[in-house]
């Protein structure tokens, strides 16, 4: 669910801001809907990044509902503050 929303706010987003043109870009009482269309679209990224990127959720499916296995990694059991920058 939460994959198939941030999909739709983006999409719903850039089809708005396409028909409204440069007139989307206001966000005074001037503006198409008093400038709602303008917080939607910048609002969008709030919950795309909130409860993991879209990226993320699709390794979430992958693994949880396909089955599939793990992207490999070197570090899975070494703390943060123990890792040297630059490798992996």
């Amino acid at each position: 669910m939460k994959l198939f929303h941030s999909q739709h706010l983006a999409r719903t987003g850039d089809l708005v801001m396409a028909m409204q043109g440069p007139a989307a870009t206001l966000a005074d009482p001037d503006a198409p809907k008093g400038g709602f269309w303008l917080g939607y679209f910048l609002n969008q990224w709030a919950s795309r990044i909130g409860g993991g990127t879209d990226q993320v959720q699709r390794n979430i499916i992958g693994e949880r509902v396909l089955g599939l296995p793990r992207e490999p990694s070197t570090d899975r059991d070494v703390p943060f503050n123990e890792l040297r920058r630059g490798e992996r």
